[in-house]
């Protein structure tokens, strides 16, 4: 676990980020709180300003903490009350090590899908930056991960294994992140690197390991000849098409079999492919890094606000209606942006990033009249062509509505990107 600590003046702002309640089960939920008034985010500044007023010496009177967890504990904190109780215990033994005592707090947890996303969007550049460079990790685990859930920031540590390649660090890792030619003795390399990845993309979005199903439960004790058996010359997918003696367990792997369905079908039909027979034991079919970054960058755009429940939730993009994942909402997305293969959902707080550096580079809103518009948040100008022929330049923080035929020509950080408006 990480902590990053930060200053601030202002109580109002950061009490309306901690505790966005707009969004209950996608952003924030309050888990705890102290010497506040909870009635609303207003009350809760409100508590704090009055005590911090007591105190005029006191110039930066606010401290918001972000505990970043090693993707190793996602397991350790499902969406319950268990989990919950376990977030809490951990957050009040941290401040009472910090000497934090005697003083009102509030303590939320996130769950923000878009960070998510920029996550395992930063560890897949991470990786392929340093392929790149001639290098391979050798012992990629859960463990070597730090994600900031306030932005998605990744801290990957633990690098004293890093060799060129065709060389071995001589640390052996953990069987279970190893690619099946690794357990059986392989010397490691930027394909076995990629094995290992998929595994934690797995983890990251699903909460569980992706050979961790009925076998491994029913295992009596693990050594090191069932480790192999595992993850090596018998490793079986947990959702394996043609396979399904390895299923997930209900009440032991409850987080993979609530995410599964959640997250659109080509990521399921992506780990379907990677985890395949065929592929465990054929490295150099593998997803490379820059791949999946696109599958990622596909799956962000399924990504939308549903307009009844005001929930984040992901549409599959197959047809004029999508439904919403929370309440089974209808959610109209007829009016679609297209830029190369990707295909946008134009709805309203849809967040478009044309790139993939995580910033996002427009939003779509509706106007006064209930106009659907698009809002240029880059720093960068665009130019839009109307199905007439008229060519007009939109400025940073300009707007043009979503109609259909328009041409737009971003340019992001001096690369151009082709766009077009369609209704399906």
């Amino acid at each position: 676990m990480i902590a990053k600590i930060k200053t601030r003046a202002d109580f109002g702002g950061i009490v309306n980020y901690a505790n966005d309640q707009k969004n209950k089960k996608k952003c924030a939920i309050l888990l705890a709180h102290e010497g506040v008034c909870v009635i609303s985010n207003k009350t809760i500044a409100d508590s704090f300003q009055i005590q911090a007023s007591m105190r005029p010496k006191v110039k930066s009177p606010v401290k918001h903490v972000s505990l970043a967890f090693s993707s190793y504990d996602i397991s350790r904190f499902p969406d319950n009350e268990e989990g919950d109780t376990l977030m809490v215990e951990i957050a009040k033994k941290w401040m009472e090590q910090m000497g934090i005592r005697n003083t009102q707090y509030i303590i939320t947890r996130h769950h923000d899908t878009k960070h998510l996303l920029a996550a395992a969007m930063k560890i897949c550049d991470g990786f392929m930056m340093l392929h790149r460079c001639g290098y391979s990790y050798q012992d990629l685990n859960d463990g070597n991960f730090f994600i900031d859930p306030t932005n998605g920031d990744v801290l990957i540590c633990d690098n004293d294994n890093v060799m060129p390649q065709g060389e071995k660090s001589g640390i052996m890792g953990k069987a279970r992140y190893m690619a099946p030619e690794i357990v059986a003795g392989g010397i490691p390399d930027k394909r076995s690197d990629r094995f290992s990845l998929s595994v934690i993309l797995f983890m990251l979005f699903y909460a569980n390991h992706p050979f961790e199903g009925e076998r491994v439960i029913a295992c009596p004790c693990m050594t090191e000849s069932y480790e192999r058996k595992f993850y090596g010359s018998e490793a079986i997918f947990i959702y394996d098409p043609t396979n399904n003696t390895n299923r997930p367990v209900r009440g032991i792997h409850q987080n993979v079999i609530k995410r599964w369905f959640v997250f659109p079908s080509i990521l399921r039909e992506t780990f379907e492919r990677e985890f395949s027979q065929d592929y465990l034991h054929n490295p150099e079919k593998r997803m490379i890094e820059q791949n999946w970054e696109k599958i990622i960058s596909r799956v962000r755009d399924q990504l939308v606000i549903c307009p009844i429940c005001k929930e984040e939730t992901f549409v599959e993009t197959n047809g004029a209606v999508g439904k919403c994942i929370n309440r089974g909402c209808n959610i109209d997305i007829s009016k679609r942006l297209f830029i190369n293969n990707r295909s946008l959902p134009l709805t309203d707080k849809t967040e478009i990033f044309i790139d993939n550096d995580n910033t996002p580079d427009a939003i779509v809103s509706k106007d006064a009249n209930g106009v659907l518009i698009i809002r240029n948040i880059s720093s960068d100008k665009w130019t839009v062509e109307t199905p007439s022929g008229k060519v007009k330049t939109v400025e940073s923080q300009g707007i043009m509505p979503v109609k259909e035929g328009l041409k737009i020509m971003f340019k992001i950080r001096e690369i151009p990107y082709r766009g077009e408006i369609t209704n399906i």
